[in-house]
């Protein structure tokens, strides 16, 4: 990830965390919808996405189950090799 794209997603976090705290941030739009089907959203965050930075690395994004089964299925001592890569 490079310096620029980098530096954009650690404003981005601060601006969310601010926002958490109650706090005002310049330009912040919010929309809250009127029903929220909470299925659909459910369905579409616990898909696998795939993020490919401008560089052409790929990062897969999972749900915290499904990391959890793919490590338990490479066994505790692979994993732990995984993890420290």
């Amino acid at each position: 990830m490079d310096e620029t794209t980098f530096n954009d997603l650690a404003r981005s976090l601060e601006q969310a965390a601010a926002h958490a705290r109650g706090e005002t941030v310049p330009g912040l739009r919010v929309h809250v919808p009127r029903e929220v089907d909470v299925a659909a959203i459910q369905g579409l965050t616990l898909a696998p996405q795939i993020i490919t930075t401008p560089a052409g690395e790929e990062f897969v994004i999972l749900p915290r189950s499904d990391y959890d089964a793919l490590l338990a299925r490479l066994g505790a001592e692979e994993a732990e090799g995984r993890q420290d890569a």
